[in-house]
């Protein structure tokens, strides 16, 4: 017997596999509030059978602007490594509790770390 806790997540590599041609939407969120309402949205949307058909799929975007925006700090490096994990933690655990609202798997996520914290091969690595 399953337990009711159990959530698949999406897996990225197998949804750009099965793209198709369509279009991969990455949407920005910047709390887990936000990543819980696109979650249902989008769930309600394919229920209704009102998800274009050029789309095909979605990832939750952990975005550093938005990160840095919820702080009221502009998008200039003053968030840290730290506080892009925090959020993508917490963005993840929103989804999860999503996918359990909704029976369907957790979306994908991406997260915004094209500068990699640091000048050094190995602050991209860390991070």
């Amino acid at each position: 017997m399953s337990t009711p806790w159990r959530v698949e997540r999406r897996n990225l590599t197998k949804l750009v596999d099965e793209l198709g041609g369509r279009l991969l939407l990455a949407v920005g969120v910047a709390s887990g509030a936000e990543a819980r309402q696109l979650h249902h949205t989008l769930h309600e949307l394919g229920e209704r059978g009102q998800v274009p058909d050029y789309i095909g799929g979605v990832v939750v975007f952990v975005s550093g602007y938005l990160t840095a925006a919820s702080h009221g700090l502009p998008d200039l490096g003053y968030v840290l490594r730290s506080e892009i994990a925090r959020q993508t933690d917490v963005i993840e655990q929103a989804t999860w509790l999503a996918a359990l609202d909704t029976g369907g798997p957790a979306l994908p996520i991406g997260v915004d770390i094209d500068t990699g914290y640091g000048g050094e091969p190995s602050a991209v690595l860390l991070t």
